[in-house]
Formats: structure tokens, sequence, C-alpha cells
């Protein structure tokens, strides 16, 4: 076979692998797109550079810091979570400015123990804790998650002594990790912290539930994390603790 013929080969070969390239680049943005393109690339970055302590991410360390910088007092009202409490503009959609928000998006029990301090130190005249199923992903175990949030209860109850808390119940995901029986296992110890503590305690689980124990999507735009609509009918139920009412199921 000739020298030309050869090059010819080469060529085609060349020509052939670029197209194939091309194709699979395609694919992918189309895929990513779907999936939510950028934004969806950093949560999976995000996602994957986490350690196994969410208050070891730079997220977390970024928001405490923050947090430091600028103290509640003793009228703020303050909002306490992981991810369910911090992607609301709490003080916004309850037209109070004294609500305080203190959610980290991707903490978990750990890490809201690890800087309760904050809060307790202002002496809030309320505080509203709320948390997600944040910890599945770490493989906590109701027994686990439940003491941390008794500690967490408990020591805002010695600390602040006068303030109101309220508890609101873990509301459903729609992953492989999340489980009917951890969340209402961890609702059903909620509960019975909150009554020693002399705290409220609200379950909205099944106000933003399908009959088949999904996050109805009407709530929610991903199956985790509740959409306009969620926080608008959350905040009714907080709205009552703040105003000093009866604290009720809203009708949906």
């Amino acid at each position: 076979m000739s020298t030309k013929s050869n090059n010819r080969i080469i060529r085609v070969l060349l020509w052939i692998s670029l197209i194939m390239n091309a194709l699979m680049l395609v694919a992918l943005a189309n895929h990513l797109e779907k999936k939510g393109g950028i934004s969806y690339l950093m949560k999976k970055f995000n996602h994957q550079s986490c350690s196994a302590h969410s208050y070891e991410g730079y997220y977390y360390k970024m928001k405490t810091g923050t947090f430091r910088e600028m103290p509640a007092d003793s009228n703020a009202i303050i909002i306490l979570g992981n991810s369910i409490a911090d992607y609301c503009d709490w003080a916004e959609m309850l037209s109070n400015p004294l609500i305080k928000n203190r959610g980290i998006g991707g903490d978990d029990i750990i890490g809201i123990y690890n800087r309760v301090d904050q809060i307790t130190d202002a002496r809030p005249s309320k505080i509203v804790f709320l948390l997600d199923p944040k910890d599945l992903v770490f493989n906590r175990t109701v027994d686990t998650v439940s003491f941390y949030y008794e500690q967490i209860i408990s020591s805002i109850r010695y600390k602040c002594p006068d303030a109101g808390i309220l508890c609101v119940s873990m509301i459903a995901a729609n992953n492989t990790r999340t489980s009917y029986d951890f969340i209402t296992g961890i609702n059903e110890r909620i509960r019975v912290i909150a009554r020693e503590n002399n705290a409220d305690f609200i379950d909205v689980y099944h106000t933003f539930c399908t009959r088949t124990n999904r996050l109805d999507s009407l709530y929610s735009f991903d199956g985790e994390h509740l959409n306009g609509k969620g926080y608008k009918l959350l905040s009714g139920v907080i709205r009552q603790f703040i105003d000093g009412r009866e604290i009720t199921l809203p009708v949906n």
C-alpha cells in the first residue's frame, strides 16, 4: 500500500474520530441541559468536594463566619436549620424585619449542634427549628439524629429559658436515601423532645406529602427542596407561632 493511500486512511480515521467526539459532546451537553446546566455541575462538584461532615465545608465556614459578624439580639426571631431554612427569605416572606435566617444549606444535625451557641448567646425571643433529611447522606440513624436534636433543644431551653421554641417536623424527600420509617421515626422523637423541653411542635409531614408518602410536586421543584408555594404554606404555620396564636395545620 502506497504512502498516499496510508495518509488518506489516516485522514478518514481522524475525521471519524472528530465526528464521534463531537457527537459525544453534543449528547453530554443535552444531558447536562436536562439536569440543569451549570447549576447542576456546581451542585455535583460541591457534593463531591464535601467531606464526611458538613461543618468542614467552605459554605458552612463562610456562613458561620458571616453570622458571627452580624449577631442577633434579644428581640430577634431566629429561623434555625439547614437547607430548608436557608433557601427562603423569611423576613420578607413573613413581612417581619426581626426575623434572622440562621439556616445553612447542606448542613446536618452535628453542624447545627456545633453552632447552636451562636443562637443562644443572643438570647432571642423566639426560635423556629427546621430540619430536612440531610443526615441520611451520612448514613446516620434515628437514634443519632435524635440525640443531637435533643442536645440542641435542651441547650436552647437552658440558656434561653423565656424564649418561645417551635420544632417543625421533618418533611419527605423523593430520593433513594430517604425512607418513610426514618422520617416518621425522627418526627416522633421530635414530638417527645419538644414536650420535654416546653417547646411547641407541629407535624407538617402529611401536609406536604401525597398519599404515597412522597413530597408533593405542587410544593417542590425537585422532589427534595420546597418551591415558592411550599414555603408560602410553611410560612403560614410559622406565622401563627410568631404571632402567639394556636398553631394549626393549613387546609390544602
